[in-house]
């Protein structure tokens, strides 16, 4: 059991970075203009990192109940799964969603029960 909570936190610190590294992508695309692409890239990061801050972490500052937690993590970390659509990555957006929803499950199942 522990073994599984400590590879659904490897997972989720994984799936967290990947969603970051696709949300400056994504927010790096719409511009043209070199300085114009970090910027975007900054602030779209930013934006998620503050609202996952704010709602979604583990030590949130304002924690939401556990479905909602679970609702918000869900629509946040299957952005990039979109964005994949939507460049035509559909193997990469389907394995991304399946590993979403598995990470999900996990963390509803060990929702009460700490790591250590």
């Amino acid at each position: 059991m522990k073994f599984l909570q400590g590879l659904n936190a490897v997972l989720a610190l994984a799936i967290e970075i990947v969603a970051l590294i696709s949300f400056g992508y994504f927010g790096a695309s719409f511009f043209s203009r070199r300085w114009l692409q970090i910027l975007g890239a900054i602030v779209s990061v930013g934006v998620i990192i503050i609202i996952w801050g704010a709602f979604f972490s583990p030590k949130a500052t304002y924690p939401l109940p556990i479905a909602w937690t679970l609702i918000g993590k869900f629509i946040i970390l299957l952005l990039p799964s979109y964005m994949w659509f939507q460049k035509g990555n559909t193997v990469y957006a389907g394995s991304w969603f399946v590993l979403i929803l598995f990470h999900l499950v996990l963390l509803f199942v060990f929702r009460d029960r700490p790591l250590v």
